[in-house]
């Protein structure tokens, strides 16, 4: 029953489009994340080979290291928490290297290329979404226009109350229509007699 909670998307034409965008980014997004948990653990791996000994408490075991650059990659006191307290005993230009170079490729690179994803796969739902419904629109419309020249003449045969009635309607009509009396109605003819039953020739 929690889930039914989705059924409110679809009454919903932005958050619908945002679910859609979404599913829709799933595969972009993925190959993202495979991205940066690959130049993850690259990294994690020399982490721990390099600094091991000297900052264990960051640099340890392989899954502390792990941890150590997914707070580094969302900018999470990195240089307060990680940079300076390594720092502070290894005083070497290795660390600003290895560090730096990871928050620049994979915290402010590879996070802006998984936002740009989304976003990109949400414009183009959006877009995608109003050209779907200027179709519809146009398809709604243009059947009003072919389907209200007879609803005039429609409604006046719906009136009808016995066969006998109809059929002396439709000849009236044709008679109508048939003004020469040539026995025969082509299309100028129909439009005509149409008029005269509408009040205007709709039809074009």
């Amino acid at each position: 029953r929690a889930f039914r909670v989705f059924r409110l998307f679809r009454r919903f034409r932005t958050l619908n489009l945002l679910m859609l965008s979404l599913y829709q980014s799933v595969g972009p997004v993925v190959n993202c994340l495979l991205v940066l948990t690959l130049v993850g653990c690259i990294y994690a791996v020399m982490g721990v080979n390099l600094y091991q000994q000297s900052a264990p408490e960051h640099f340890g075991s392989l899954s502390t290291a792990a941890f150590t650059l997914l707070q580094a990659a969302t900018l999470d006191s990195w240089a307060e928490d990680i940079l300076r307290p390594i720092t502070a005993r290894l005083d070497s230009a290795s660390v600003y290297l290895y560090l730096g170079s990871f928050v620049v490729i994979a915290g402010m690179v590879l996070m802006n290329v998984f936002f740009a994803v989304l976003l990109d796969e949400f414009s183009r739902s959006y877009v995608t979404e109003k050209a779907i419904a200027a179709h519809d629109r146009e398809v709604r419309e243009r059947h009003d226009e072919l389907a209200w020249p007879l609803d005039p003449l429609l409604e006046l045969l719906a009136r009808f109350e016995s066969d006998a009635q109809l059929d002396a309607m439709i000849a009236a009509l044709f008679q109508l229509c048939d003004r020469g009396g040539a026995g025969w109605v082509g299309f100028d003819k129909m439009r005509r007699g149409l008029a005269l039953v509408t009040g205007e020739p709709k039809v074009h």
